[in-house]
């Protein structure tokens, strides 16, 4: 139910399909919030906080879904990921990182840049411990969007840079 949602959240034409998304997202809640998943001693199973993390993903699609974007998506995605993280264990290491990650991309999404930034390279710092080269990439498309925005040059674009040259990411 949250894969169909998540993807149902990438392909938005119209706001029915924004509606049919969250519905699908809402049917996955009940189940993460049933409780009867079992033990995970593993982190992979399904839970309430990776529901959270995933309906942010979604919202954050759902902001970018049209020309214009839409500001409201982006302010619920960073609420489903304070929920996350107060249902994120500690050693989670690498959904914390996720969760710093979804919050940059909120963050630009609402022109907050500074604060994309912040969680950028929190993130990053997560993603380098774990040789997630993936979320790495992700982290990488993002400093691209900033190194063409009005906040370029300031400091902390700069410093994310630096560290991901230093990695090899930037091309």
């Amino acid at each position: 139910m949250q894969n169909a949602g998540m993807i149902h959240a990438h392909m938005i034409q119209s706001n029915a399909d924004i509606t049919s998304a969250l519905n699908l997202l809402d049917q996955a809640e009940t189940i993460a919030r049933s409780g009867n998943l079992g033990e995970d001693e593993y982190f992979l199973r399904f839970n309430v906080g990776m529901y959270h993390i995933r309906r942010a993903i979604a919202l954050i699609a759902v902001g970018h879904s049209t020309e214009k974007l839409r500001k409201g998506p982006f302010t619920e995605a960073l609420c489903q990921l304070e929920l996350a993280e107060q249902n994120t264990s500690q050693e989670m290491t690498r959904r914390h990182g996720m969760i710093n990650l979804f919050r940059a991309q909120a963050h630009y999404g609402l022109g907050e840049y500074g604060f994309a930034v912040k969680e950028a390279l929190l993130a990053l710092e997560v993603f380098k411990e774990i040789h997630s080269d993936i979320n790495i990439g992700y982290i990488t498309e993002l400093y691209y969007k900033l190194c063409v925005s009005s906040y370029k040059n300031a400091p902390l674009v700069l410093r994310l840079g630096w560290e991901l040259n230093k990695l090899g990411a930037l091309q």
